[in-house]
């Protein structure tokens, strides 16, 4: 699997954000910033799609679950910031994943 990498966009007033097609077998990758927040949409008239956002965060040899939601059909989700020590991949990428194709994500960075 060859993940996507995605670009980081400044968020400004009227911004019309590049969103980015996540082909759900590679799952997309993007830098990670402690400014940064997801934008996240279901182009799928019929069908709910789940969203990861992979962790890396273990204590006490319990490893924190990934981070899952659900995107109904033709709708959009907002992420908050995301914590370095619970997102952050050892290659300083943030790994996100969909259960299908149909969803797309625009990083933004709020500055």
């Amino acid at each position: 699997m060859t993940r996507l990498s995605l670009s980081t966009e400044n968020l400004s007033h009227g911004l019309n954000a590049t969103h980015t097609a996540i082909v759900a077998a590679d799952g997309a990758q993007f830098d990670y910033d402690a400014s940064v927040f997801l934008h996240v949409v279901n182009t799928d008239d019929t069908d709910p799609i789940t969203f990861t956002i992979r962790t890396n965060f273990t204590n006490d040899g319990l490893a924190l679950p990934d981070r899952t939601f659900s995107v109904p059909a033709l709708a959009e989700r907002f992420t908050k910031f995301l914590k370095r020590d619970v997102y952050k991949q050892s290659n300083d990428k943030v790994y996100i994943d969909a259960s299908a194709d149909g969803l797309e994500v625009a990083v933004l960075k709020a500055l």
